[in-house]
């Protein structure tokens, strides 16, 4: 991002067209001048007279006025409003005039949308002037650009002064009658870092005097005033009224001495606005027409909460320049009052340039922290993150960034060696619920036509559903159809589990039992559970690793137990998750268990409906798993599941069992026969110097940073890092730390530079008292 000029000079007026002149910064410090012209325009500067004149101020009292006092009239706001929106539809229209548009493209191809943008329009035409630049389409694709006026002549600016401790304002408080400029007061007096001058009603001497004899930052006047002709005219007190001209000399004085920003809080200040350019007064604002009391009370409020809080000026002005388009609907065109007038050569101070002062100390002696500190910052911060993490403090934190990771792996397509025959709602409306016997019986006599390596039912058969019992009881002698059934719980004599069909051996039958995390998703899956009592489903096996097996059986790949806990298909080896693995902890660990690598693609799927129609591809069955299940939604809540693809979803939207089981056979599958990645976890010591890595990562980074926004850039940067680092080693299979290393980093990093600067401010304070001594002594 960087700061840019850009200046328009239109020598002409609207009704015989004028010569353009832009000149502009450019990359590498380099400037660029180019020509073009706006054509005649008689009608828009019609147009621009009968809205101000004739619309505008029909509106709108000759003065800041009270809100109160006018007796509105809606149909002229209405009148106004839509005279505002065909002047600015018709001045969009002239700037696209083709002569310009040489000067329109360039301007925009030199910038970027985040460039702060200076546009400086230098005419001493008033139309011109009360032309609402803002409006200019241009400002809708840049929103850190803003507009000023300028004279096209101008002398050269004086030098910037030092600043000082303090802002110094005098504010002249003029005649107020039906205006309450105490508000103004209020405002300025809450300033931070401002020291403000009252001159309330006033006397010229008084004014003059003050102007002389100090030295002022902004001078600040709200009151009455007015433009007559090209003069502007403020009223100081109920009988006293001056131009700028009988300031001349004090308001020179004045500039000299630094005065760096003018604001006229008061109506028609473009003629104040032009003498004082004349002055060399760097900066100012005024208003171009006549302002309601409430719309420049409201003005101020925000351009001051903006500028002094730290915004630059521009951007300041344009932030209350568009916040009062909320007084719109009684007050047309507010938004369009506040105009900057500045010195094209000089750039707009920040409220922190204004006060900070210059120290005239020796620079003093800056001392960075040494490795062993930032080693020992390290240590605790990563002993206090391991703490927080112990105690579980950070775990859906860490779990939201596993989910974040696992949805941003790139995607790998379907699984083709499985497929779902899913019984959606219209199928279960057109053949029942649940489904009859007879329903599957057929749809399983029709894909074992197609010859599919293996058919899982994911549904329930405990007992007969008619009419078709004896048609599938039939069935169940086929060696490559695997029943499901249901683990009962231990400790609930009234939850024995879900028993079987009775015709299938136990070779063939496989739990569908899957548990979830705390937060509700579905991170894990059981491949093995051996119970220690007995239930109606005594299977060790779950469903989607019985029909993963016996797929590879065919494949001649058998399982084989590599040691106590892991165990080997083909290459791959399948480790169980621990109690405390990764961001675990506590972890139900009972069977054997791994994290659940979804593919990003959804399982391919055909409704039982078409197999039983005879209306499927033969390829889509022959030489796969064919999973059986039911998707619509009419069975308990516990068959549907948030996944860490679908709570990145919105609204979220819980997947269907039979899918996560296809997740699950997939993921066997394809660590086995393609290599893919099984997710891991480097356990404790591996996570906690990990952690410590970052965090030592951080002190050196603070170390070495001079400021704190050079730390910040740089710690950004480091998190930026961390997180590719994080998403690398994800996609290769392994699950590191994520949130606990980033804050370790962040924290060690903040740590040093608060013990850095705390050093360094007391060897400041001791370099200066050494300074002062040796002065005195001199």
């Amino acid at each position: 991002m960087t700061n840019k000029r850009s200046i328009l000079i239109l020598d002409g007026n609207l009704k015989d067209g004028c010569r353009v002149c832009l000149e502009m910064d450019t990359d590498g410090d380099g400037q660029l001048k180019m020509f073009g012209n706006l054509p005649p325009n008689p009608k828009l500067a019609r147009l621009l007279e009968t809205h101000w004149q004739e619309k505008y101020r029909q509106i709108e009292a000759p003065y800041r006025i009270k809100p109160e006092k006018i007796e509105y009239d809606g149909s002229l706001v209405r009148q106004c409003q839509k005279s505002a929106r065909e002047l600015s539809a018709r001045f969009n229209d002239w700037l696209k005039s083709p002569s310009f548009q040489n000067i329109n493209l360039r301007l925009r191809a030199e910038l970027s949308r985040d460039d702060d943008v200076r546009v400086m329009v230098c005419t001493g035409d008033r139309d011109l002037q009360k032309l609402p630049w803002h409006r200019w389409d241009f400002f809708d694709r840049y929103a850190k650009a803003e507009v000023a006026l300028s004279l096209p002549e101008f002398d050269k600016p004086l030098p910037s002064p030092p600043s000082s401790a303090t802002v110094r304002i005098l504010a002249i408080l003029g005649h107020d009658e039906g205006i309450e400029v105490e508000a103004d007061r209020s405002l300025l007096e809450n300033l931070p870092h401002a020291e403000v001058e009252f001159l309330v009603q006033p006397q010229l001497l008084t004014v003059h005097d003050r102007l002389w004899e100090e030295s002022w930052d902004i001078l600040f006047f709200a009151g009455h005033s007015q433009t007559e002709g090209d003069r502007g005219r403020i009223y100081i007190n109920p009988t006293d009224s001056l131009t700028i001209d009988q300031l001349e000399f004090g308001l020179r004085q004045a500039v000299a001495r630094g005065l760096q920003l003018a604001i006229f809080n008061s109506c028609d200040g473009l003629g104040l606005a032009g003498q004082l350019s004349n002055l060399r007064i760097p900066h100012m604002v005024v208003m171009r027409e006549l302002v309601p009391d409430r719309v420049a009370q409201a003005f101020l409020q925000y351009f001051l909460t903006a500028f002094a809080g730290g915004k630059p000026f521009y951007l300041a002005i344009r932030q209350a320049r568009e916040r009062l388009q909320g007084l719109e609907d009684k007050f047309p065109c507010a938004s369009w009052l506040p105009v900057i007038f500045q010195h094209p050569d000089r750039i707009p101070p920040t409220w922190d340039e204004l006060w900070q002062l210059e120290e005239e100390l020796p620079p003093p002696t800056r001392k960075s922290l040494s490795l062993q500190r930032i080693l020992a910052l390290g240590t605790v911060a990563t002993i206090a993150v391991l703490g927080m993490r112990s105690l579980g403090g950070l775990q859906r934190w860490e779990w939201g960034a596993y989910d974040f990771l696992m949805r941003q792996r790139p995607a790998e397509g379907i699984d083709p060696r499985i497929l779902v025959v899913e019984a959606t709602e219209e199928d279960v409306n057109r053949y029942g619920f649940p489904l009859p016997d007879g329903v599957l019986a057929e749809a399983i006599e029709r894909l074992q036509v197609r010859e599919p390596r293996v058919i899982a039912l994911d549904i329930f058969r405990d007992r007969p559903v008619e009419p078709g019992y004896a048609q599938l009881q039939r069935l169940w002698a086929q060696p490559n159809l695997i029943a499901l059934c249901g683990i009962g719980q231990a400790d609930d004599p009234n939850n024995p589990g879900i028993a079987p069909p009775p015709e299938v051996p136990e070779n063939r039958q496989g739990y569908s039992d899957i548990w979830v995390d705390d937060d509700g998703v579905l991170r894990r899956h059981v491949l093995f559970l051996h119970s220690d009592y007995t239930d109606a489903c005594g299977t060790p096996y779950s469903l989607a690793g019985l029909a993963a097996l016996q797929y590879l059986e065919s494949e001649s790949i058998v399982p084989n137990t590599v040691d106590r806990d892991r165990m080997q298909l083909g290459k791959a080896i399948f480790q169980p998750l621990s109690a405390n693995a990764g961001a675990y902890r506590n972890l139900d660990d009972r069977g054997f268990q791994v994290l659940l690598n979804y593919r990003a693609d959804a399982p391919q799927t055909v409704r039982i409906s078409q197999v039983l129609e005879g209306s499927i591809d033969p390829n889509l069955v022959r030489d796969r798993i064919v999973l059986i299940g039911v998707t619509a939604p009419v069975s308990n809540a516990t068959d549907y599941f948030l996944t860490p693809h679908s709570v990145g979803e919105w609204p979220q939207e819980k997947v269907a069992g039979v899918l996560v089981q296809a997740q699950a056979m997939s993921q066997i599958l394809s660590a086995t026969l393609d290599d893919r990645p099984l997710l891991q976890t480097w356990g404790d010591w591996g996570d906690g110097i990990w952690i410590w890595g970052w965090a030592v990562a951080g002190g050196i980074i603070a170390g070495g940073s001079r400021r704190r926004w050079v730390w910040g850039v740089g710690t950004g940067m480091a998190i930026g890092l961390l997180s590719g680092a994080c998403w690398g080693l994800f996609v290769a299979g392994i699950w590191v730390p994520w949130v606990p290393a980033g804050l370790a980093l962040v924290a060690t990093g903040g740590g040093a530079m608060t013990w850095e600067e705390f050093e360094n401010s007391r060897s400041h304070v001791r370099d200066g008292e050494n300074y002062e001594e040796n002065e005195n002594f001199t």
